[in-house]
């Protein structure tokens, strides 16, 4: 994987599911593993894959840039491997939850790599 590092959060006991937390444009946030901590706390597992390896945006125009960046492989090629890799350790069924860029990076096909 390109950029292979993800938060994740799992509850003390058995998980109902592992749910995809998938970042805005800004970047893997504190309050987006505020988001992980919290479905956690409800009984899920909760990973978030680092879409931009570790970088944040504090402006729109760094946020664009991240975005934009050329990447060897899709987006979601790194969503589906983290939240695979996650699901192998503790089972269960899978959901997602994104904010507005989501879309966008779920929507990458294969035929897009090179594109953010």
């Amino acid at each position: 994987m390109e950029h292979d590092s993800a938060y994740v959060a799992a509850p003390a006991g058995r998980a109902r599911a592992t749910i995809a937390v998938l970042h805005p444009w800004w970047g893997l946030t504190p309050v987006m593993t505020g988001v992980c901590d919290d479905l956690a706390e409800l009984g899920y597992v909760a990973v978030a894959p680092d879409l931009y390896g570790g970088d944040l945006a504090s402006t729109a125009a760094e946020a664009t840039a991240l975005r934009g960046r050329k990447r060897t492989q899709p987006m979601w090629r790194q969503i589906v491997a983290n939240v695979e890799h996650v699901r192998s350790q503790f089972g269960g069924g899978s959901g997602s939850a994104g904010w507005v860029f989501d879309g966008w990076a779920l929507g990458l096909t294969a035929g897009q790599v090179g594109s953010p």
